[in-house]
């Protein structure tokens, strides 16, 4: 057993108290001794020095009085007058070349003041007019002080310099500080010695002699004499000690007195509890049993104390009848509480035998060390017999549970498996050893794993049973089951949730094939006339709640009875399925395509917009794009057909409450479709119909527009802070043979909807580069070069790089003369694809700019990232500055944002010079509007700037 040590080191203060304080008093004399040396030789050296200073100032007047006026005897008699000072030893007057003129010692007048005074102090200082120089030597100090003079009758270019040096020698007054400081440390000596003397004589009696009497109570105190009693006199800190001993001598008789009722109360304890306690020591022999032990064990506490408690506490195992592990062994080695194993029997010192439950913890000392054992231990013989043929019970009701043909899983509070029973091994996700011990949200999908977690927390906190469908991935693929949970409590007051897993597949199965029965067409698999007025009413409450616009397609095949009759109704029913499968791939997941009968055919589709022109844009995109599928010839017979349909369209809401007037709208269009001449689309509302006529007319002018070039290049010039054209946009006009020269705004947004627009720009920038070629040679040196509009999907069209390379390459035209505009709008799509193409376009040269800026996406993140190189403003900000603070804030924002992005910045729709002003105030230097220029034809607009 281990135990702290506290090292305490003493000396005898008889001796050592007297030299301390010896020691103490010679150190203090000695740095008095010190201080007033240091002090008295600093007074001296500063009585010279001010001595110096003084003799200096008072004759420096004088004797640039006599020297201005050539008085030389007065000189030499001023010079001689100072030795007569008491502390002066020395005094010369020399010129600038330190040349003697006169001197306090004879014979020295003429030379120089090295045979004087020591040399190397002549270099050491500059000296100054009308100040006293002093300089330390090993004997004193020597001051010097220059004095300006000017010759009596001449000029200031005639200004002479003469030195005095004066010389104080201070061994002397040092000799008699050293005379008068040993006088005042010998008197202090004398003083000193007699209080030290005193000093100790206290010492002796207040401490030594003390400590020594309390040394002699610790000897009778450790000799267990307790009744001890201190007449502590005065006070101070070995009063304190006196007292704490005092104090501690009763404490001690107090602890032996509490210890003794403490054991008598233990072992009253030991005595009363219905356990069996055993105590050992660390040798492990028995030191205390209670009356329990003792009826168990078969040893009176009399017999067993002293004895090993192998012999005391015999204990094997119940199965096996070997001799089990000892618990007090091993709480000695390992020093940790430990517990029996089970089916362990204590074999009585009379023979009778009892199954015990036990536990064995150290018995630790203050300092933490091992000291005994302490075995607590019960009869559970009755426990143990009943808890054996309840494990009976169980195995019988596992081995039940195995056999059934549905899986059964026990499973915790997380949803841990913890048994998995029953059920064939292709009704599991995975083998039985992989689902033991983790829970149901690491082997399941979570979207799986959830309705299962929420049904096993309810059964834990109801304590009712639940029924859950869900269907699982498992071995043998996608199968569903209805599980049914009940609380199952486990040892340890543990709940679990003893879950059922019935398969329903097969019956899943067969009512999904009714359901389609009942809902979908057998023979394309679309969906039924039963199912489509469902889905149209459901449609229509949608639409009239949200404000949403939906639509109503309806269409069949032209002299389908024709095909009927010619080929057969075999190849009728191919035509059908045919027909079945181009609407689902023309129509998004969410619409719904049947077959309303014989060769008719309804799409429904939800939500394609909130006004009624993009509404009917949107259905008839989907209608024509329908058209021109099954226009495509068909092999039906193994001869090749060709087929058309006529499609009636009616937009929703639009008045009617159900899904019958809605189909005999669009019935009466699809009618009207076949009246024109078959294979058309017509709409219910006429002006809707009118409508779609004319964008049909659109779109075939304007693809006869793109096969006879009948597009003209404009540019809108692009000037600096100076007005001077540096770059130019280009634009596109349309030069109609009936209707003229067309603008933008009548054309642009039809070509964007029947998505010709991507084939108009790329005759813009071909068409623009290869005349922009031919003249780059000419082109002024400020001039930067041309932008150009294109879309997102243009800009994102895999071939589009390759396409603008090639351009570039045919012309031999510098790609920096282009910059490439695009909206915001690029950013809603794929930002990591644009991204790479803009990337890529630059690195061969080319500029971006994002146009209209501000009016679009605007992700500050995204356009941080975005590698371009100039922001266009858009003109619905320009068009009300300065006076409008809101659209000046704004413009000012996106300059400043640019600014710090290390953007250019363009401003369009300029129309007057305070527009121009505010924006050059605010940073931006770069123009477009009506103010500089309208937009002209290519060949006006170089002729203007060449």
């Amino acid at each position: 057993m281990n135990r702290s040590t506290v090292t305490v080191q003493s000396s005898r203060l008889r001796l050592w108290l007297p030299l301390v304080v010896v020691l103490a008093f010679l150190l203090i004399i000695g740095v008095f001794a010190l201080a007033e040396i240091s002090d008295e030789a600093k007074s001296v050296r500063e009585d010279a020095r001010r001595t110096i200073q003084l003799t200096a100032s008072q004759l420096t007047a004088p004797l640039r009085r006599a020297l201005e006026s050539g008085r030389q005897a007065d000189v030499r008699l001023l010079v001689s007058s100072i030795v007569l000072h008491d502390d002066i030893d020395l005094a010369a007057l020399t010129d600038e070349h330190l040349q003697i003129h006169h001197a306090s010692q004879f014979g020295t007048a003429g030379k120089p003041l090295a045979s004087l005074l020591p040399g190397h102090i002549y270099h050491q200082h500059d000296v100054l007019d009308n100040h006293v120089d002093v300089i330390s030597t090993q004997r004193g100090l020597i001051g010097t002080i220059a004095i300006r003079y000017t010759p009596e009758g001449g000029t200031r270019s005639d200004a002479r310099s003469a030195l005095l040096w004066l010389q104080v020698d201070t061994a002397r007054n040092m000799a008699a500080m050293w005379r008068d400081v040993a006088i005042r440390l010998g008197a202090a000596f004398a003083v000193g010695g007699v209080l030290t003397l005193a000093l100790l004589g206290l010492l002796y009696r207040t401490i030594t002699r003390p400590l020594e009497r309390l040394a002699g109570v610790t000897r009778e105190i450790a000799e267990d004499k307790l009744d001890i009693r201190l007449d502590i006199q005065g006070r101070g800190e070995i009063a304190l000690l006196g007292q704490s001993m005092q104090r501690m001598v009763g404490q001690i008789r107090d602890t032996i007195t509490a210890l003794r009722e403490s054991e008598q109360r233990l072992s009253i304890t030991l005595d009363s509890i219905g356990d069996a306690v055993l105590v050992t020591d660390v040798h492990g022999l028995v030191t205390r049993l209670n009356p329990e032990a003792e009826r168990l064990t078969g040893w009176s506490q009399e017999k067993a104390v002293g004895h090993p408690v192998i012999e005391v506490f015999h204990i094997v195992n119940a199965e096996t009848r070997e001799p089990a592990e000892h618990p007090v062994g091993r709480v000695l080695r390992e020093g940790m509480v430990v517990g029996l194993a089970n089916h362990t029997t204590l074999i009585a010192r009379n023979g009778q035998e009892f199954q015990i439950a036990d536990s064995a913890a150290p018995i630790r000392d203050p300092a933490g060390d091992t000291i005994g054992v302490i075995m607590v231990f019960q009869n559970v013989t009755d426990r143990y017999r009943m808890e054996s043929e309840l494990r009976q019970v169980r195995e019988r009701l596992e081995a039940i549970l195995h056999s059934l043909p549905d899986p059964c899983f026990v499973l915790d509070a997380n949803g841990r498996y913890i048994d998995v029973m029953g059920g064939a091994q292709e009704l599991l996700t995975a083998s039985r050893e992989h689902l033991l011990d983790r829970t149901v949200s690491e082997v399941l999908p979570p979207e799986d794993a959830k309705p299962i977690m929420a049904a096993i927390q309810s059964t834990l906190e109801t304590g009712k049973p639940m029924r859950v469908e869900y269907r699982l991935d498992t071995v043998s693929g996608l199968r569903h089951f209805e599980g049914a949970t009940a609380l199952l409590q486990l040892e340890r007051e543990q709940s679990a949730v003893l879950w059922l897993a019935r398969d329903k597949t097969a019956q899943k199965e067969a009512e999904e094939r009714l359901r389609h029965l009942a809902y979908y067409d057998q023979l394309t698999g679309l969906a039924n006339r039963k199912l489509m007025v469902q889905r149209i009413d459901e449609a229509l409450a949608r639409a009239q709640r949200h404000k949403h616009r939906g639509a109503v397609l309806f269409f069949d095949i032209d002299y389908f009875k024709d095909i009927n009759d010619s080929l057969g109704h075999p190849a009728g029913d191919q035509l059908l399925q045919h027909i079945g499968k181009l609407i689902r791939d023309a129509t998004r997941k969410e619409d719904l395509a049947a077959r309303f009968g014989g060769d008719e055919f309804v799409i429904v589709l939800e939500d394609i917009g909130d006004e009624l022109i993009a509404a009917s844009s949107h259905a008839e995109f989907i209608a024509e794009k329908l058209r021109q599928m099954c226009n495509a010839p068909v092999m039906l017979e193994n001869s090749e057909q060709y087929i058309t349909t006529s499609t009636g369209i009616v937009i929703f809401p639009n008045g009617e409450s159900d899904a019958d007037a809605l189909l005999k709208q669009a019935d009466m269009a699809m009618f009207k479709a076949k009246q024109s001449g078959r294979n058309q689309i017509c709409f219910f509302a006429s002006e809707l119909q009118q409508a779609a006529e004319n964008r049909l007319r659109l779109q075939r002018d304007l693809h006869r527009a793109l096969e006879e070039d009948q597009f003209r290049l404009h540019v809108q010039p692009t000037v600096d802070g100076q007005g001077r054209w540096i770059g130019g946009e280009v634009l596109v006009r349309w030069e109609h043979p009936e209707r003229g020269l067309i603008l933008p705004a009548a054309f642009i947004p039809g070509a964007e909807a029947n998505g010709l627009i991507d084939d108009i720009d790329r005759w813009v920038i071909s068409h623009a580069l290869a005349r922009l070629g031919a003249r780059q040679h000419q082109l002024p040196e400020i001039f930067e070069g041309l932008s150009f509009n294109i879309t997102a999907d243009l800009l994102l069209d895999p071939g589009f790089p390759e396409e603008l390379q090639n351009w570039l390459l045919e012309t031999a035209l510098d790609p920096s003369l282009i910059e490439l505009e695009i909206t915001e709008r690029v950013l809603l799509g794929d930002h990591q694809q644009a991204t790479e193409v803009i990337e890529a376009l630059r690195h061969l040269g080319i500029h971006f700019s994002i146009d209209d800026f501000g009016t679009g996406y605007s992700s500050l993140r995204y356009l941080q990232q975005l590698p371009i190189d100039t922001l266009k403003i858009d003109r619905s900000f320009v068009e009300r500055l300065p006076d409008h603070a809101g659209d000046s804030r704004i413009v000012i924002t996106i300059i400043d944002m640019a600014r710090h992005l290390a953007l250019h910045v363009t401003a369009e729709g300029v129309e007057n010079a305070q527009q121009q002003q505010f924006l050059m105030e605010n940073g931006c230097h770069q123009f477009q509007g009506y103010h500089f220029a309208r937009p002209m034809p290519w060949e006006d607009f170089f002729e203007k700037l060449l």
